[in-house]
């Protein structure tokens, strides 16, 4: 049965109507979140003119005094939004001040998924049928991590990020590398994290196209981040600076994490917790890519998802449930894109589903179960098993392949 474009549009506009309304309602039962004590303070200054000392803003913790890691181009949406909110003097109220942020990042969930469904297309090649892009909208639209993340802790920049990451994505896929740096640098600015998928990203480039083509987009790419950075670098660099890239020596070793049974070495988990995820995030694709024949973007999106569990495994501080979202996106897109030969594919969106459920009840469990200490850990290491074995399988997807150097 053929389904006209209207009937599908209102059946998409439905489904953002009832996404909208989901968040909304969530918001109710929300207590204070990220968006409360750490985006909005700097929203605020922004408004009010302050713009370049807003990495001197600090939150008390029962622990540290943390500051505010999130890149500055997730301000800028919410600037807008509490800009709008103040015209209003809805500000100061907390319930519907977080429901009109909430609708303004909405659509930014809807761009990822729909970045994210035209990547699975690619991999097939062939168009998604109706049946098909419904089901492959909602499980990203949908995703308890997205919505843990961002409904919940209150990272509003995380869809924005992934949005930004799978198009720089499909730009590199495509040979369009120019392009697809300055996306990767938009990802940065919105969310640090998306440094560790662009290594990723490089390590691949580096083996496809040589090391001059991965020096070029890292070139580029950090040609972007500096530009849009100038303001902090020069007006505030030490509080830039220390804010995105090293605050987290302050960070305490979490009880839950596998590093506390090496509680008496701080410098070397400390070393660990900084270089770790950076090195073994270029390192490790850099081999896998270099033992893979005939290399298929399937296998691409495979490693990526390997790689983005690099940081919630070696990390000494909490694990928390928006650590998985790159996983949950890359996993699935694997999956989708790959599903004739993934007899049981459904399970890496419900396996890192689990991982982020786990990681919000987990510290509750550990103070109870001493044996539940490195469960994170090994979940992990299971998951990045699986997925090797995936990709060195004997019988290969028949998918899309990676174009030729121009």
């Amino acid at each position: 049965m053929t389904i006209s474009r209207f009937v599908k549009f209102e059946i998409f506009a439905g489904l953002f109507l009832l996404y909208i309304l989901l968040w909304e309602f969530s918001a109710l039962f929300v207590n204070e979140n990220d968006i409360d004590v750490y985006f909005l303070p700097q929203a605020k200054m922004v408004i009010s003119g302050k713009i370049t000392p807003i990495y001197s803003y600090r939150h008390q913790k029962k622990d540290c005094l943390c500051p505010s890691a999130h890149g500055p181009l997730s301000l800028v949406p919410l600037s807008v939004a509490a800009g709008i909110e103040s015209k209003f003097n809805i500000l100061e109220n907390t319930l519907l001040r977080r429901i009109f942020i909430l609708a303004a990042f909405v659509p930014f969930s809807f761009f990822m998924s729909k970045a994210a469904v035209d990547m699975v297309a690619h991999l097939l090649k062939r168009d998604l049928k109706f049946g098909e892009q419904i089901l492959a909208w909602s499980i990203f639209l949908f995703s308890p991590v997205l919505w843990l993340g961002v409904v919940v802790y209150g990272h509003i920049e995380l869809a924005l990020m992934a949005w930004l990451v799978v198009l720089a994505m499909r730009r590199i896929f495509e040979g369009k590398f120019e392009s697809g740096a300055v996306f990767f640098a938009l990802a940065i600015l919105s969310r640090s994290s998306a440094l560790f998928i662009f290594l990723t990203v490089a390590a691949f480039v580096w083996v496809k196209f040589g090391i001059l083509r991965a020096f070029k987009i890292a070139l580029i790419c950090a040609a972007v981040i500096l530009v849009v950075s100038a303001p902090f670098l020069l007006f505030d660099p030490v509080n830039f600076v220390y804010s995105i890239a090293f605050y987290r020596h302050i960070l305490p070793i979490d009880s839950s994490s596998v590093w506390s049974f090496f509680e008496k070495w701080p410098v070397f988990v400390d070393f660990i917790d900084g270089v770790g995820p950076s090195a073994l995030s270029f390192l490790f694709p850099l081999i896998i890519f270099s033992k893979i024949k005939n290399l298929r973007i399937a296998d691409i999106f495979a490693v990526l998802t390997i790689s983005s569990l690099l940081f919630p495994l070696l990390i000494k501080s909490e694990v928390w449930p928006y650590y998985f979202l790159e996983a949950y996106v890359f996993g699935t897109i694997f999956w989708l894109g790959s599903k004739e030969r993934l007899k049981w594919g459904f399970m890496i969106p419900v396996y890192f589903s689990s991982l982020a459920l786990l990681s919000k009840y987990n510290p509750s469990l550990v103070s109870k179960y001493i044996f539940l200490k490195p469960v994170m850990a090994i979940m992990i290491l299971v998951a990045m098993l699986w997925l090797g074995y995936l990709i060195f399988a004997k019988h290969r997807f028949r998918g899309a392949r990676v174009p030729s150097s121009r």
